[in-house]
């Protein structure tokens, strides 16, 4: 026999010391960090008690990339649920309606959570909410802070603010961020969330923070002390939409600043300048996502030069793909 023949016996051991250690890398292997997929499912399935009326249930959300608002209305199962099908790009916060009331979720790719939901038809209000699936306990967080936060938000100002009343109002943003940073400190010891989210979380806060200071900010104001000193290339907050809005307001006031003339192609400047100034993966979502906006808008043709103009700059093809793929989808139906 020869010597590199394998015994009928030692085969079956081997495979079976392989199909062993496959299972013990599965079971450990934890909760993956969901990542950008074009695209993927989140389902939502929402149990409403009692089944004695039909509800309006829908959902709303945006995709980092697009960053519009979407509408999701919800179908009935034969088993009385009402199935949501968010076709997400990136893990997302979202909000599903029952009758106008508002629950607050987690999307996150390629996977699923059910809604258990007690409503009072008598008064329209739910009067218990419970969660179980992929993102249950990040949905559980929300819930909590939705009570917790309900009237002490980090909002907007509806008017202009005064330069004298300026760090006045930045103190009280940055008061508030505290608040929310605690709240997510002390939930996250009683329940652990996944690592991934809290970053996420973290970065939601701040850039949300920076940017209500920054697109709120007097042009009457000489210093920018009261300002938020926060990176501009931040990889960890590449999920976050509020660190879009961040970059968009702080490129915008930089070119306002700057000794130029004043270009009538303004997305030409802000791409040259975020080309300039971003690395990485959000370098590639701030393209992409300005681009797209011209896209939107019917702008195809200053969308393909640019598109020309930066194929060579994205560090990750697959962005370049996504509008190429878009420019196509749009340019065959305005063909046909």
């Amino acid at each position: 026999m020869s010597k590199n023949a394998i015994y009928p016996a030692t085969l079956m051991t081997l495979i079976a010391a392989y199909i062993a250690l496959l299972a013990y890398k599965a079971s450990n292997q934890g909760q993956p960090t969901p990542d950008y997929d074009f695209y993927d499912t989140t389902y939502i399935h929402v149990n409403i008690l009692p089944q004695t009326e039909l509800y309006d249930v829908y959902g709303v959300y945006n995709n980092i990339l697009e960053g519009q608002r979407e509408l999701v209305k919800a179908q009935i199962t034969s088993d009385s649920l009402y199935k949501l099908a968010f076709q997400v790009n990136s893990p997302r916060p979202g909000i599903v309606y029952i009758n106008n009331e508002a629950i607050n979720v987690f999307l996150a790719p390629d996977s699923s959570l059910q809604i258990d939901v007690r409503f009072n038809a008598t008064v329209q209000e739910i009067d218990s909410i419970g969660f179980s699936g992929y993102t249950a306990d990040i949905s559980r967080y929300y819930k909590r802070k939705s009570l917790a936060f309900n009237h002490s938000r980090m909002r907007a100002k509806r008017h202009t603010i005064p330069a004298d009343d300026f760090c006045e109002y930045a103190a009280t943003l940055d008061s508030m961020a505290q608040k929310e940073r605690t709240f997510l400190a002390l939930f996250n010891l009683d329940y652990p969330l996944p690592a991934w989210f809290v970053g996420f979380e973290r970065s939601e806060i701040a850039y949300h923070k920076a940017y209500l200071k920054l697109s709120g900010f007097p042009d009457s104001i000489q210093t920018s002390e009261c300002l938020d000193k926060i990176p501009l290339s931040d990889e960890n907050a590449k999920f976050s939409y509020y660190y879009y809005l961040y970059v968009k307001s702080y490129i915008k006031r930089y070119l306002e600043n700057s000794e130029r003339d004043k270009d009538p192609n303004e997305i030409e400047m802000q791409l040259a300048v975020a080309d300039t100034l971003l690395e990485g993966e959000v370098h590639d979502l701030f393209l992409t996502r300005s681009i797209f906006e011209l896209l939107r808008r019917s702008q195809n043709q200053l969308a393909k030069e640019l598109m020309s103009q930066y194929e060579n700059s994205f560090n990750s093809k697959k962005y370049f793909r996504f509008l190429d793929y878009q420019l196509k989808a749009l340019e065959g139906k305005h063909s046909s």
